[in-house]
Order: structure tokens, then sequence, then C-alpha cells
């Protein structure tokens, strides 16, 4: 077992979280399990991915509101987007780890969640995915029973923002997805 596996599992014991995920999951412990993320502090966020540490510093200093959780972040008018990039890293990181301590599905929504809060806040892409996937991806978030309001609300207004047409290319700045310009930048 390695080191951040091992972290994984505290922060699982922490939320009060199974460490077995391997089981089909109901809704509500889906429902608890994403609550007890978003209700998660970001200093957590460094047990897991210690390298994030000062990174984690600096952007809670540019901050004129006191934020303590991942929801706080989120809920933010701009919150800074290296925040937002090591929430997408930590999803992805438990995503793929090995202990499945966080069940994959909730895993996907922290991550859809900081991508999408890029887009539509900062106008920022921080995924390398494109456009079609993305809109199929947040599609099959809202259609998760267990979704918590407040990321159903961010998930409609970035579908919104993108518009309803899925097309092949790199996703882009919301005025070029818009316009059907798309960049390749990503």
């Amino acid at each position: 077992m390695n080191l951040q596996t091992s972290e994984a599992e505290a922060l699982a014991i922490l939320f009060g979280m199974q460490t077995d995920r391997s089981a089909g999951q109901g809704v509500e412990e889906l429902a608890g399990a994403l609550s007890g993320q978003l209700s998660m502090p970001l200093s957590d966020l460094t047990r897991m991915m210690p390298w994030v540490t000062r990174d984690l510093r600096r952007a809670r200093r540019t901050l004129k509101a006191e934020v303590e959780t991942v929801a706080d972040m989120l809920s933010l008018d701009s919150p800074p987007v290296e925040l937002l990039r090591m929430l997408k890293s930590y999803a992805k990181l438990c995503y793929h780890d090995p202990a499945g301590v966080m069940d994959k599905e909730v895993a996907l929504m922290l991550y859809y969640a900081a991508i999408t809060v890029a887009l539509i806040k900062h106008d920022e892409v921080i995924t390398s995915l494109k456009r079609p996937r993305l809109i199929r991806s947040l599609n099959s978030r809202l259609n998760k029973a267990w979704i918590d309001p407040r990321l159903e609300e961010l998930f409609h207004d970035a579908l919104a923002a993108m518009g309803a047409e899925a097309q092949d290319e790199p996703l882009g700045k919301i005025a070029e997805i818009k316009s059907g310009t798309g960049s390749t930048a990503a």
C-alpha cells in the first residue's frame, strides 16, 4: 500500500466513509459521500497532495472571503483557478486510487464541478476534454438522483453557457463555444 492510499483511507475514516467502494452504492450513501466531500476542509487537500500546500496558502491569501470547505470555494464568485485545479487533481487522484476510498461516481462529480466552475466563472478551460464529451458527462451527472443541488445548478449553468449542440471540437472559451469557433488550447 502506498503513502497516498494510506492518506486517502485516513480521509475516508475521517469523513465516516467506507473504504470498500467496489460494491454498488445506494442513493443515500452516494449523497452522503458527496456531502462529506463538499464539506471537506480545503486544508485536507494537502494531506492527499502535499505538493499543493504552498499553492493552497498562496491562493487563500488572495481571497477576500473566508473559505474553509470545498463547497465554500465552489460557491465563490471568482474562486482562484489554482484551487479549482487542485480540486480537479484531488478528484482524479481519488478516482484512480486502487484502494477505492471514494466512490468513482463521487470523484467524477467533484472533477466535473472543478472544470465547470473554471469554465463558467473564469471562462478558463482546465481540461483537455472535447466539448461533446464534457456535455455528455455533465448530462450524465445531472441524471444522478443523488446530485447536490448546488452542483446541479452549476452543471445547468455550464450547459446553458455552452449551448445544447455537441460538436467534435476541442473545448474552448465560452464565447468561442457559442460561436462555434472553438479553440484548440486545452
